[in-house]
């Protein structure tokens, strides 16, 4: 059963702690579980239940036992539980997809056998509720769509490789593959980076070497992509990030890497690497930074209203910023507090920010 615990007055005025800034962030529930918010509310998970409600009460519920997940759409109009089930042996586990609309309401649902002790597909799903996965190893593509599995291999002549990283990304029209090929030296300057794209209507795929040894981030959306990554060298490394059209042209380029890219509304980004945040424009020019110091390490990044929040790591224990859009700091405060100091990642809609680590999530406003 989900634990919801509410915190006591004093408790929640120790993290309405603000810097030179106007934001009171209050605590409003501390839940034992796994937060993620949609449009019609919020979705708790554990490892035994599924429960999804909004103002008006619980919208749906199941006792289910495993490992669960949430992919949403880019605007949220779907979203998509997984469930990893714990295998009764070591041969295979059972995943189950239930696919929602923005209502909350089941729309689709469905199993899918995965290798017991292998890394699971990369799975998105776009604004039209359109599913695909993407499998590193097989070099294999899924799009789940009505009842029909469509299955591609953007490339027959990769092999099997445990080794890779990997990004998929899903607009209305297309769909992204980012991922290295081979395990590459530290020492090796070699381009080892492909994009693919895959038209959904009609599987057609194409695809872009890049020149990166590893990616260390992909945005993309119906206008255009961002790719972030290094390149290996001796004596030094080259840290670059790219813009590119969706027919795969280059717009642009930077010396600069991030591990996260983010959209903001007005046509900016913003993206994060160890200590440090740009704001960049979709030409890649550097309109804003700011730099933590030198002992902190940014788990996330997220909008939170007009501003954006921080979740970093410094010395062992999480702390979270809330910044204005021009970088001013408005709030800080420290979440040891709490019992985990696990957190690794915040989200957040029009009201709320969550703070979610694997077992826990904090929620504020």
């Amino acid at each position: 059963m989900t634990k919801i615990f509410v915190l006591p007055i004093w408790l929640m005025l120790s993290v309405n702690f603000a810097l030179g800034g106007v934001t009171p962030l209050k605590v409003q529930k501390f839940v034992n579980g796994s937060v993620y918010l949609i449009n019609s509310g919020t979705v708790t998970l554990t490892g035994e239940e599924i429960k999804i409600e909004n103002e008006n009460g619980i919208l749906f519920t199941e006792k289910i036992s495993g490992i669960k997940k949430v992919v949403t759409s880019p605007s949220k109009n779907f979203f998509l539980i997984i469930n990893y089930r714990l295998p009764l042996n070591k041969a295979e586990q059972t995943a189950e997809y239930l696919l929602f609309n923005t209502n909350a309401r089941l729309i689709k649902s469905f199993e899918k056998k995965l290798p017991y002790d292998l890394p699971h597909p990369y799975i998105k799903i776009n604004d039209q509720g359109l599913i695909a996965s993407f499998d590193p190893l097989r070099f294999e593509v899924e799009i789940f769509s009505g009842n029909q599995v469509n299955k591609i291999n953007p490339d027959k002549d990769i092999p099997f490789e445990m080794e890779r990283i990997s990004y998929l990304q899903i607009t209305d029209e297309n769909l992204f593959v980012l991922t290295s090929i081979k395990p590459i030296s530290l020492n090796t300057a070699e381009e080892n980076v492909v994009l693919y794209k895959i038209e959904l209507k009609t599987f057609k795929s194409v695809s872009k070497k890049i020149d990166l040894s590893i990616p260390t981030a992909f945005y993309a959306d119906n206008n255009f992509n961002i790719i972030s990554g290094v390149k290996f060298g001796n004596p030094s490394h080259e840290f670059k990030t790219f813009s590119f059209s969706n027919e795969l042209n280059l717009n642009a380029s930077i010396n600069e890497s991030f591990e996260k890219i983010i959209s903001l509304d007005d046509g900016k980004f913003l993206g994060k690497y160890k200590n440090n945040i740009l704001m960049i424009d979709n030409s890649l020019n550097i309109l804003n930074s700011l730099k933590l110091d030198e002992e902190q390490w940014i788990k996330d990044i997220a909008r939170y209203k007009d501003k954006f929040a921080v979740l970093s790591v410094s010395k062992g224990q999480n702390q979270l910023f809330l910044f204005e859009s021009n970088f001013r700091l408005d709030f800080k405060s420290s979440l040891s507090i709490f019992a985990s100091n696990n957190y690794r990642e915040i989200q957040s809609n029009a009201n709320m920010l969550v703070v979610r680590s694997e077992n826990n999530t904090i929620i504020l406003n």
